[in-house]
């Protein structure tokens, strides 16, 4: 009998899309929908989206970050740990994670300013990002 694989949760991720995503190759259709959701279920009312070259932008109301920087201690733990979600769908994890696994880059800003970064910086948001102040924008590429 071959030796069991241990994977990583990212890795299981990554290798059985499926199993989390519902699709076996999740699209940018999919992710969107998931950050929209968790959006929602977190309280925003007000959810943008939009493309921007090879990137998809998500934006809420700049109270999201307030709100989650208070229950986790920072947006970026959000995209680095599989974070679960309290309250009655208790057991399941948080989309962010999900999204900083399948996606080979994410940007976040709160107010217009950086407040994490994962993967290789996109040229799609070199020079001004006014279009961001009094807003919390998260961007993912999927693309390598």
């Amino acid at each position: 009998m071959p030796p069991v694989k241990v994977l990583s949760p990212a890795d299981h991720v990554r290798q059985h899309p499926e199993r989390y995503w519902g699709n076996p190759s999740p699209g940018v259709a999919d992710v969107n929908a998931a950050i929209a959701d968790q959006l929602r279920r977190d309280g925003c009312r007000e959810i943008e989206i939009w493309s921007k070259d090879d990137w998809q932008l998500v934006c809420c109301e700049i109270g999201w970050a307030k709100t989650i920087s208070a229950q986790f201690g920072s947006i970026g733990r959000l995209f680095e740990d599989a974070v679960g979600v309290p309250g009655p769908t208790a057991g399941g994890l948080r989309a962010e994670w999900f999204v900083a696994v399948l996606a080979s880059a994410v940007r976040v800003w709160v107010d217009g300013q950086p407040a994490y970064s994962q993967g290789v910086p996109g040229p799609a948001f070199d020079g001004g990002l006014s279009e961001f102040r009094g807003r919390v924008c998260i961007a993912y590429c999927l693309g390598d």
